[in-house]
């Protein structure tokens, strides 16, 4: 990917256009978001899993963007690609190739069934008749944008997670890594085997992240008791983050000493 350049807002073409009454702002340089959302609810280990998929999806299409945003939670699971090269093509070209690549994933991937595409252009609305021009547009549009540093930041952060992933399916000893394929690896060719197991190697680390996350969240379940008890209240789990997930009808046996 190439990194975003921190003149481009300068030397960009600007296009204006009209759509629903509102003047939006279109430039060289589009952000699109890409996500898949899930049937029914799902845990933060099946969307970040899903996460990791779409954004593997959209690499291998080659695009040129700044960096992304990764997106989870339960209205979809992707990422957002900002600031896409205008030589990529129309904006609608170019959402089009994208949702194409993720309906192939659904279709090519049983874990993913009965999931839905959104891919969606993400535009800034002005409240302005008329556009800004020159020096006053940029002048506008520098603190709405992040500095080089946060840009830098940023992209590391997202290439540390990418490769944490599959640094922590090494940790996973529960099973073998190949028992979290859905598919016959046996009845695969090498190419079609390496990607299950890539899956499935995702899947694993989001397990051992996820295990680490539902601890952490445990030790905040137990210190929320704990002050609740202080204040002398009746304890509640409502507000509790792993506890409050677990069968309603044994939660006056959700203690604090339980949690530990």
């Amino acid at each position: 990917m190439a990194c975003m350049d921190s003149a481009y807002l300068q030397r960009g073409r600007r296009e204006w256009r009209r759509s629903g009454g509102k003047i939006l702002l279109m430039g060289e340089k589009t952000d699109i978001k890409a996500v898949i959302v899930a049937p029914a609810a799902s845990g933060v280990v099946l969307l970040t899993g899903a996460a990791e998929m779409v954004a593997d999806a959209i690499f291998e299409l080659g695009m040129e963007f700044g960096h992304y945003m990764r997106e989870v939670d339960q209205a979809g699971a992707g990422i957002t690609c900002i600031a896409i090269d205008a030589d990529e093509g129309p904006v609608d070209a170019t959402r089009q190739r994208i949702e194409l690549a993720l309906v192939d994933l659904i279709e090519q991937t049983p874990e993913l069934l009965g999931w839905n595409v959104r891919v969606t252009v993400v535009e800034l609305p002005l409240d302005d008749a008329e556009p800004p021009e020159g020096d006053d547009l940029a002048a506008e549009a520098e603190p709405l944008l992040p500095s080089g540093d946060d840009l830098v930041a940023s992209l590391m952060a997202d290439i540390h997670y990418e490769r944490s992933v599959y640094d922590d399916a090494k940790l996973f000893r529960a099973i073998p890594v190949e028992d979290l394929s859905t598919e016959d690896l046996t009845s695969l060719d090498a190419s079609q085997r390496d990607a299950a197991l890539q899956r499935a190697s995702a899947l694993a680390g989001c397990l051992v992240q996820a295990s680490v996350i539902a601890v952490d969240h445990l030790i905040s379940d137990i210190a929320e008791l704990r002050e609740q008890g202080k204040r002398g209240t009746t304890a509640s789990i409502d507000e509790t983050w792993v506890l409050s997930d677990l069968p309603s009808q044994f939660s006056d046996k959700y203690t604090a000493l339980f949690a530990q």
